[in-house]
């Protein structure tokens, strides 16, 4: 959806802002016109703001009502602006959101069927978010009418490879994805060209325009809804339990600050474990698909998994919960105890470990509070656990400065401990943390994508695929779901949405990554007055930090099936290097996008699943975000 500023009023009233140093409300009025909305007025609200000392933006419903009426006789679009005054990252608040969804619960009461817009503008921005039909929709603002996209034709993303005798046309709208010869795919590519120059005839222009809409529409493809949340479903994908705010191990580069996230240490008790789940299915969650134990150390408190993994399984008997989740846990494998083994064997918990590569790179690492070593000690423990009839799901390693240092490479890390530890299953993640000594000099977007290149291209023409990272082999199965080539879940980042983490003091967040500082606290399970509903307007203000919401993102043709984290997304508010680095990864994405697209599409449907079948049979039980 595109606003055009044609007469430059945004500017006036941002002026107007920085003049007063007051938050104000305006109404826009404007029109539809070739696909674009076009603003032409506006009106102060003062006088219709109620008074309030919580809310900012509290007008009258009776005027809302009237005026959107007003605007649905007369076929006009009305545009809600709240000014801030502050000079800080311009955001949708809270408060913001509550206003939005109060006018958009109006806008349904007078039957108004147009778009709904709204703005926020400081001194120096605007910034805004669109709604059709209760759903949120990518909103561009502009003062520019040429750019306004033309149609089909702007918006297809075409895919083409000089090795690949077929190309892609991506339609990021309607997610779809047309496979024609690679000559057809360069002529669209070079007819877009000639658009964005204005050089191409309105009759050709219009030719194309009615062949992509039917190549589309012959492949019924549909449209991206809306995640559902476990607010709307009662299910939750994930639950990660934090069973301890504190840690054996001191590693270098901990996020968490030693396993604590900067907090006082608590540790849940089994009766505190067992409470967590009954109230949760006493809020209406009915379907757990996955329990994670975190930390800190998990592996420490076995009486606490234990009576989770018990709670779970007496409410699966008296049918207050569908089905018995599967049990996760991620652990240093440092302190295995006899009872921990037990709790592991008995409940079936897949268990991922915790270590950074060979003793020369661990042991720099990952070490006691007293600085000593623990390779050979996490070792001797795998080995415990195999005993014990219990095989190791996947490992866990952080990859960082010293690796490189060193000069072993990501792919040698994974190799060696896959060789050292006979576990095929390695999450490889880079070192990102506050300590900048410890991070990995990036070598630059272009040296990662053409690794990448090499990855895929030994997946896909080379059949190698024990070669080719976890990672990188779960990202081809996902952007399958994603593109409607496999069935099966899809999650872009279920953080929050379908996933919570819950703290050892009862404290629940999106994920973990989100704890220190208390970003995104949504409640607190052990409060009184607990109410699993109540956190709606958190769980919308995360999802207003989705790719919907946010520059450059919106206007991405791979916003729809890109699988940014929130997190990362959420740090740009603030931090100038958080944004080069999402940038960076961005770049990184969106090749691996670009490749993995023209391969499956290039593939022939039961190629696809024999690529398929054979890459499954390599999974460990899937592992997610966890660092």
């Amino acid at each position: 959806m595109v606003l055009i500023d044609r007469d430059h009023l945004l500017p006036t009233l941002r002026e107007q802002c920085k003049a007063e140093r007051k938050e104000r409300a305006f109404l826009l009025e404007g029109a539809y016109h070739s696909g674009a909305f076009f603003l032409e007025s506006f009106m102060d609200l003062q006088s219709y703001v109620k008074s309030s000392t919580e809310v900012q933006l509290d007008l009258e419903p009776h005027f809302v009502l009237a005026a959107l009426r007003s605007a649905q006789k007369a076929n006009r679009l009305f545009v809600f602006l709240h000014t801030h005054p502050n000079q800080g990252n311009l955001h949708f608040s809270q408060l913001d959101r509550c206003f939005e969804l109060n006018v958009i619960k109006l806008a349904r009461q007078a039957g108004y069927l147009e778009p709904l817009i709204f703005l926020v503008a400081s001194s120096q921005d605007t910034i805004g978010r669109a709604y059709r039909n209760g759903r949120e929709e990518a909103l561009r603002i502009t003062d520019d009418e040429w750019s306004i996209p033309k149609g089909w034709l702007a918006r297809i993303q075409v895919l083409t490879d000089e090795a690949m005798p077929y190309g892609v046309l991506y339609d990021p709208k309607c997610n779809g994805v047309v496979r024609l010869a690679a000559s057809a795919a360069r002529f669209i590519m070079d007819k877009q060209r000639q658009q964005r120059a204005r050089s191409l005839p309105a009759e050709e222009w219009e030719a194309l325009e009615s062949k992509l809409r039917e190549a589309f529409h012959n492949d019924q493809h549909t449209f991206l809804q809306r995640t559902p949340t476990y607010l709307d479903t009662g299910e939750l994908y994930q639950l990660e339990i934090l069973l301890q705010n504190s840690c054996n191990l001191r590693c270098r580069y901990c996020f968490a600050e030693g396993g604590t996230y900067g907090q006082q240490a608590v540790r849940l008790t089994p009766e505190q474990g067992r409470r967590i789940i009954r109230i949760l299915a006493q809020q209406g969650i009915h379907k757990i698909s996955k329990i994670a134990f975190f930390g800190g150390e998990p592996s420490t408190l076995p009486d606490t998994m234990e009576a989770i993994c018990d709670e779970c399984a007496r409410l699966v008997a008296c049918g207050r919960m569908q089905e018995t989740p599967e049990f996760f846990i991620i652990t240093n494998c440092i302190s295995i105890s006899q009872k921990c083994m037990e709790v592991l064997h008995r409940y079936r918990i897949h268990v991922t470990i915790s270590i950074d590569g060979p003793a020369e790179i661990n042991d720099q690492l990952r070490v006691f509070p007293n600085g000593y070593k623990t390779h050979d000690l996490v070792l001797r423990n795998i080995q415990k656990l195999r005993a014990h009839g219990i095989e190791p799901a996947m490992v866990e390693a952080t990859y960082t400065a010293v690796h490189e240092r060193a000069g072993l490479s990501r792919e040698e890390t994974v190799a060696a401990l896959q060789e050292e530890l006979g576990i095929s299953g390695i999450y490889l993640c880079d070192c990102d943390c506050s300590d900048p000594t410890f991070e990995p000099t990036y070598e630059g977007a272009a040296a990662r994508m053409a690794q990448d290149n090499r990855s895929l291209a030994l997946l896909f023409l080379e059949k190698k695929y024990e070669e080719v990272p976890l990672m990188l082999r779960q990202f081809v199965i996902q952007t399958s779901r994603r593109l409607n080539m496999i069935e099966g879940q899809d999650y872009l980042c279920e953080a929050g949405l379908q996933s919570l983490t819950i703290a050892a003091n009862g404290d629940i967040y999106p994920c973990h990554m989100f704890i220190p500082g208390k970003y995104m606290l949504l409640d607190n399970i052990f409060l009184g007055d607990f109410d699993l509903q109540a956190s709606k307007p958190a769980v919308d203000e995360l999802e207003m930090y989705t790719k919907l919401g946010r520059e450059p993102c919106r206007d991405c043709w791979a916003r729809n099936i890109c699988n940014m984290c929130f997190y990362r997304i959420y740090q740009t508010q603030w931090s100038a290097d958080a944004r080069d680095k999402l940038a960076d990864h961005c770049k990184i994405l969106k090749n691996q996008l670009e490749k993995t697209i023209l391969y499956l599409s290039n593939m022939q449907q039961a190629e696809r699943k024999a690529l398929y079948d054979a890459i499954g049979k390599l999974q460990p039980v899937k592992h997610d975000e966890t660092q």
